[in-house]
């Protein structure tokens, strides 16, 4: 890198002087410089003056000063540096980028978190973990478990609520809630509790297969209707009461008991249009 020829600059570093001098390098405690002057090409280390532990990057332009006993001092930047550097304990490092990002590194160089004043956006970056926080949303993503507790949590969401689990592109669970509807998807899903009461205005159900297992079912309602391909009943005993009508209609009626059927009523009446019969080893009458 060619280095611009500096303004009051001595031929030796021992000579008092002020002036703009490049950096090279810098170990946290002081800082590689050099300068031309007087056609010759010169070198030397100074410490930086200040409270605030900052320290030029390679390249940057700083002024220094030379005292009369050769010790070399940097008074600080030369307009805007290309970055400036804040140590803090545990070797934590801010870095200003270009007077509109802001970069908090560890003691192991690692990247902790960033702020882009210009675009507004907060990241939090870490081994595994990802919190970007922008003027008007956040984003989270962390590689293994993100926990949240409380005495009382509180999610409210103005338009939609997505939760999803599983890997996106393949089958998972997802669970939607809007302002006027609420959905749940999943390969399975399974309820369970020791008391559940559910009060809907209207239900639907669609499916393939529907089975139940329960010790005792109660159905409680003004009219049931039921519409079947096929109807079957299967049970160890039936029992029917009917306050009034009980009616069947059907092409074709058929009743088969292994052993007695047994009708008793005040009254019973046959009728046919076309022929009835009784067929049987004995009959009685009367």
């Amino acid at each position: 890198m060619s280095v611009t020829a500096t303004r009051r600059l001595p031929a030796m570093p021992a000579s008092p002087f002020s002036g703009e001098v490049e950096s090279v390098a810098n170990d946290g405690a002081t800082v590689a410089l050099r300068w031309r002057a007087e056609g010759r090409l010169h070198r030397g280390h100074a410490s930086v003056v200040g409270s605030q532990a900052w320290y030029p990057d390679p390249g940057d332009r700083v002024l220094a000063t030379c005292s009369d006993d050769g010790e070399i001092y940097v008074l600080g930047p030369v307009g805007r540096p290309r970055e400036r550097r804040l140590r803090l304990a545990a070797g934590a490092v801010v870095v200003e980028n270009g007077g509109s990002q802001l970069t908090v590194t560890g003691g192991e160089g690692q990247v902790l978190f960033r702020f882009d004043a210009e675009n507004q956006c907060l990241a939090l970056e870490s081994s595994g973990l990802d919190l970007r926080v922008h003027a008007r949303s956040m984003a989270l993503h962390a590689d293994e478990e993100v926990s949240i507790g409380g005495r009382r949590v509180a999610v409210d969401a103005t338009d939609r609520l997505d939760v999803a689990a599983g890997v996106a592109g393949e089958s998972r669970s997802c669970a939607r809630l809007d302002k006027r509807r609420l959905s749940l998807e999943a390969p399975e899903l399974g309820f369970e509790a020791d008391s559940a009461r559910a009060r809907i205005a209207e239900l639907q159900w669609l499916g393939k297969v529907w089975r139940g297992q329960l010790d005792r079912a109660c159905l409680i309602a003004n009219r049931v209707e039921t519409s079947a391909e096929t109807f079957i009943q299967t049970a160890g005993d039936v029992f029917q009461r009917v306050r009034g009508v009980h009616q069947v209609t059907a092409n074709r009626l058929r009743q088969l008991v292994e052993e007695t059927v047994q009708v008793k009523a005040k009254k019973v009446m046959y009728r046919t249009l076309n022929a009835f019969k009784v067929r049987g080893d004995k009959i009685h009458l009367g």
